[in-house]
């Protein structure tokens, strides 16, 4: 099962990333009536689709750059958080009395 999640994820990661997506309703993009609108008063969507290819380009860009740095902060090592008082009765955040042996 390793083996099969590490290979999946190998053809994931060589694989080139969707540039479309199709939306069921894209004129959702557009709300409004379609009845007496004057010529030139509809939004031209091709400056917001380049923003946002524009946006996905560079987070994919990023997220490859850490990926090559092996920087994914998933991937890295946890690192325990240590306690500058040190274990010991001062450090409790409650009284010892009915929660047994603290």
């Amino acid at each position: 099962m390793i083996e099969q999640a590490g290979s999946d994820r190998v053809l994931f990661m060589q694989s080139t990333p969707q540039e479309h997506v199709n939306m069921r309703f894209p004129e959702i993009m557009n709300q409004g009536s379609p009845f007496n609108v004057p010529a030139g008063h509809t939004n031209n969507m091709e400056k917001v689709i380049a923003k946002f290819k524009k946006e996905a380009y560079e987070d994919n860009e990023r997220k490859l750059q850490a990926l090559r740095d092996n920087e994914i902060k998933s991937e890295q090592p946890w690192e325990r958080f240590s306690d500058p008082a040190g274990p010991g009765p001062s450090n409790r955040r409650w009284p010892a009395k009915g929660l047994g042996s603290v």
